[in-house]
């Protein structure tokens, strides 16, 4: 009798870790085991590399399946060669080697930035730098100014200008003026009635509260009086009395009014004669009072009695 061996798998890679069977009827499927990898291509400074690594799974066949990654590229790496100082205007200045390749790189030295300008001020409204092997010159660019000291109203101010060029220390002071009392306004500003004086009021500066003119008294007005009430009637006897009140103020004025003329009527009259006087008797109607005139005598009225006229027979 004759045994013949076992055929072995025959391992497919089914690109997701996993590898199947491809005999017919078995189908039996494997999970990849892989090694430790082998680079199979070396990373430069500049381009990746390649690592190769392969299946370990051998039972019953070995497999095949083998799978690759990137490896990083290793970068420059540079070695100083050069260091140039700094100056006024421009940083320091690195030069440099990589180990591996010989590329060369220059770059600014970022911990030895420019130095800037040591500008001194040469009194004529310019400055010069006074670095070694500069001696640049500029004119002073002023800046629009910052008010250091406000002016007030009767104290002058200050202004500050400092030169735009960086690093320059030059400024200018001027002084400004005083603004005067601009904004003025009226206190104490009373108004005038009929019991009271007025008061034009005093100026007073708005913004340092300084008194610059006091005001003048103004006349009160005068009381604009009603027509008046009676509150006391007059009679032939006693005065009556009128009181007027100011449609402004409500004051009350009492003025008294004259006492009316009695109302007289004759009661008794006797006429005079040539030799004796006569009277009339007369008496108020309203309070009773009598006045007696008297009515002068009329005296003798001469006339001619028993008169004739003559003729030539008789006599007048």
């Amino acid at each position: 009798m004759f045994f013949k061996h076992a055929l072995g798998h025959n391992w497919k890679d089914n690109g997701d870790e996993t590898a199947t069977c491809t005999r017919n009827g078995c189908g039996k499927k494997h999970t990849h085991e892989w090694d430790s990898g082998t680079i199979t291509t070396e990373p430069t400074c500049t381009a990746p590399g390649e690592k190769t690594y392969h299946c370990t799974y051998e039972e019953n066949g070995i497999c095949k399946a083998t799978k690759t990654e990137a490896v990083k590229k290793l970068g420059h790496k540079y070695i100083l060669t050069k260091r140039d100082a700094p100056t006024c205007e421009s940083d320091g200045v690195l030069y440099g080697k990589c180990s591996r390749c010989s590329k060369t790189i220059t770059k600014q030295d970022a911990k030895n930035p420019a130095l800037g300008h040591d500008w001194t001020d040469n009194g004529d409204g310019t400055a010069t730098c006074g670095r070694e092997g500069c001696g640049k010159n500029h004119t002073h660019d002023l800046d629009s100014g910052t008010t250091t000291v406000a002016p007030t109203c009767t104290t002058t101010g200050e202004k500050k200008y400092c030169c735009a060029y960086t690093n320059c220390p030059y400024k200018k002071t001027e002084s400004l003026k005083a603004t005067g009392h601009k904004n003025k306004e009226t206190r104490n500003y009373k108004k005038p009635t009929c019991k009271y004086e007025g008061y034009t009021g005093d100026t007073y500066c708005k913004d340092c509260g300084t008194l610059l003119s006091s005001g003048k008294p103004t006349k009160k007005f005068d009381h604009d009086w009603n027509s008046g009430t009676v509150t006391k009637k007059a009679t032939c006897k006693e005065e009556g009395s009128v009181t007027y009140t100011c449609e402004n103020c409500g004051e009350t004025e009492t003025v008294s009014t004259k006492k009316t003329k009695h109302d007289y009527r004759e009661e008794q009259h006797k006429n005079a004669t040539c030799t004796e006087n006569g009277y009339s008797i007369s008496v108020c109607q309203v309070c009773n009072d009598k006045k007696k005139e008297e009515i002068v005598a009329k005296g003798h009225s001469k006339g001619i009695r028993n008169k004739a006229t003559a003729t030539c027979k008789a006599e007048g």
